[in-house]
């Protein structure tokens, strides 16, 4: 006689009394009555036999079911029903209306209330859940788990990826309008010297902004934040990306409160045509025009952290033609491959075995003649007031062409400017962003693990060609971020935001710094010029903030101020392993 192994019901059926339905475990929703059976012919989720199948279905209709229609809704903002699947969704603050699609919250913003993307916020991201699926669909609001008892927000993991849901949205019942609870960020004790604003490390805005419940994150742009690094996304129509100075100042204002106050940084979806109308950018012209030169990498791991840190090692080669970088490119990802990941990447570092290459090209501009589109002007982007001056290594855009596994080491901007890194073709960017409001904490590390490395500037920490595991962030308990960029993502980077990261695979980027009018006091508030010490060779450049067109123009020409210095001129060292390209002589590694 076969004896039929029944699967514990726990683990595939529970009914929940307070709503008489029968709950799939491993669907996470619920089963009609009428649909017990054939609900476990989805071997996708159920590898189950004729009898086991039937064993369940007398197991269930043991229970006194309810139809769907009669299934009355939780709360609103009560406790998610356990076992029931938890997804992140938008809930109208127009209407009732509930769903876990941003296309379907834009696409009944327009039809049912007649909003655009430049009409402002009318919605609130949301915690929900839902009985059944398909026609059955019906969204209710629960609370978000990962808050605390005490109202604050569980410490982000510091990872990347938005839940994308994978059923198509109807209209639910909605709890309450009103915004999103806001949480204050830990603070972080700065050292004297640091203007205030940044002592809160909510980006150097302060607290007020965000202890105040009546003032909310009122995102100007359709902007979506990622629930694990809570990192802003902005997404501009090109009329409102074309307006730079006025996105830029409310984006940045949008960020400054609610749960992405401590983050470093926000990536901006350029729209189609906004920096350039062109086709996907390539190497495609003049192949065997020479360049400059290029670098290889190499890796060795600090002693004292366990392989936590290693400096990365620059070694000039070339110059060299495009025809031979193609080449060079062709053979690190034979060993590399052309699709590194995290794993992958502290594979080649703990067993120093990195070797990566980056190319730098010879003058500005050869660049149109390189490459199959013109080159991108970011630090030319209204509202810029390094616009018009002649500041090596601040005020010139770079070009980066980076190979699989090419790196950039960790670094802050100079004068703590904010920075833009467009990411203009080919594979992903991998980046580690650490918190503002950690920033003191992490250079006291770094000083403490590497006494013999004194930190005579601001810079010091570019000087070394450091690069971290996130591990050895998270093992000391420094806040940080990680982000992938994708092609016609432009990464903005706050002011006193370390950040370092890897090329995923070969692409072309964009990079430059910019100042915002607004915060010109902050920028030289304290901040340590670098000395002829940490860039032999080449003396620092005179920069006074706050900077005047006409008088920093006659500044940089004769240097006779010296208030505040520049450290330019580190060639193959410091802040990135990516190519660039300035106008003028070859100067700061940037990211």
């Amino acid at each position: 006689m076969t004896t039929t192994t029944l699967p514990s019901q726990d683990h595939i059926y529970r009914f929940l009394p307070g709503f008489k339905i029968l709950l799939c475990i491993p669907c996470g929703s619920a089963v009609q009555p009428h649909a017990i059976t054939s609900h476990l012919y989805n071997k996708e989720h159920h590898d189950l036999s004729c009898e086991q199948r039937q064993a369940l279905r007398s197991y269930a209709l043991t229970y006194d079911l309810t139809n769907h229609e009669h299934i009355p809704l939780p709360e609103p903002n009560a406790m998610p029903v356990p076992g029931l699947r938890l997804m992140s969704g938008f809930s109208c603050g127009l209407c009732t209306y509930l769903t876990a699609s941003w296309d379907c919250l834009t696409d009944h913003g327009r039809r049912q209330h007649g909003r655009r993307k430049r009409d402002g916020v009318y919605w609130r991201e949301v915690k929900l859940q839902t009985f059944f699926r398909g026609r059955k669909l019906r969204y209710f609001i629960v609370k978000d788990p990962d808050i605390v008892p005490d109202g604050s927000p569980v410490p982000p993991n510091p990872s990347v990826g938005r839940a994308t849901p994978d059923i198509k949205e109807q209209p639910g019942v909605a709890g309450p309008t009103s915004a999103p609870d806001i949480s204050v960020a830990e603070a972080v004790d700065e050292p004297a010297g640091i203007p205030e604003p940044y002592m809160s490390g909510n980006n150097g805005f302060g607290v007020d902004s965000v202890n105040n419940p009546e003032i909310s994150p009122n995102y100007p742009f359709m902007c979506t934040r990622d629930p694990d690094s809570d990192v802003l996304t902005f997404r501009p129509s090109l009329e409102e990306f074309h307006d730079f100075p006025k996105f830029l100042t409310e984006a940045l204002a949008a960020s400054r409160a609610g749960p992405s106050s401590h983050v470093g940084l926000c990536v901006v979806k350029v729209p189609q045509g906004g920096l350039d109308s062109s086709g996907p950018a390539g190497i495609a012209r003049s192949r065997n025009s020479r360049c400059v030169q290029y670098f290889e990498q190499t890796a060795e791991a600090m002693d004292s952290t366990d392989g936590g840190v290693f400096r990365i090692n620059h070694a000039t080669k070339g110059p060299t033609t495009i025809l031979q970088w193609q080449k060079q490119v062709d053979a690190v990802t034979k060993v590399h491959g052309n699709a590194i990941n995290d794993d992958r990447m502290m594979e080649l570092l703990r067993q120093e075995r990195l070797k990566a290459v980056y190319l730098k090209l010879e003058v500005a501009k050869s660049i149109s003649s390189l490459l199959a589109v013109d080159p991108i002007g970011l630090s030319h982007l209204p509202g810029n007031q390094l616009h018009d001056l002649d500041i090596p290594g601040m005020s010139s855009d770079y070009i980066y062409l980076g190979a699989p596994g090419s790196l950039f080491t960790m670094h802050l901007e100079d004068y703590n400017v904010h920075s833009f890194n467009y990411l203009r073709s080919g594979k992903p960017k991998r980046w580690v962003v650490v918190n503002p409001g950690s920033r003191a904490k992490f250079e006291d590390l770094i000083k403490a693990t590497f006494p013999k490395y004194p930190a005579s500037c601001s810079q010091f920490m570019r000087h070394q060609n450091f690069y971290m595991s996130p591990s050895f962030l998270r093992k000391h308990s420094i806040g940080f971020v990680q982000v992938t960029q994708t092609p016609g993502d432009m990464m903005v980077l706050y002011p006193f935001a370390y950040h370092q990261g890897y090329n995923m695979g070969d692409n072309l980027a964009i990079a430059s710094n910019f100042a915002l009018e607004s915060e010109e006091p902050l920028y030289e508030r304290g901040y340590v010029p670098c000395e002829q010490e940490c860039c032999p060779g080449l003396a620092p450049l005179v920069l006074n903030f706050p900077l005047k067109r006409e008088q920093q123009v006659k500044d940089v020409a004769t240097p006779k101020i010296k208030k505040v210095k520049v450290c330019a001129g580190r060639d193959g060292g410091g802040g990135s392993a990516t190519p660039k390209l300035g106008r003028g002589r070859p100067k700061k590694n940037k990211t």
